[in-house]
């Protein structure tokens, strides 16, 4: 499994972070019944902005992307797109 993560703090109040994953699973087919592929795998990545509103709010908007990787070709398996906002109570 390989994985970069790169974060860019833009000001006090913004930043951006970036991640890419890979992750490949090579079988011994010998050791299964049903016929199953040898070689499988994926790779994720992902992009997430983070705006802070006040000192006890902050907005997130993300959006990610994971693909199944096989001998024949690189398919897209699903897409992601969120938007949270976090807020601290006080009590």
């Amino acid at each position: 499994m390989e994985r970069i993560r790169a974060t860019y703090t833009l000001n006090s109040r913004m930043y951006v972070r970036g991640i890419v994953q890979n992750v490949r699973t090579n079988n011994n087919q010998e050791l299964f019944l049903n016929s199953i592929d040898q070689h499988s795998g994926n790779v994720t990545s992902s992009l997430f902005f983070a705006y802070k509103l006040n000192w006890q709010t902050v907005l997130f908007v993300g959006l990610g992307d994971e693909r199944d990787v096989d001998v024949a070709d690189n398919k897209l398996a699903s897409r992601q797109l969120f938007i949270q906002m976090s807020y601290a109570f006080q009590r």
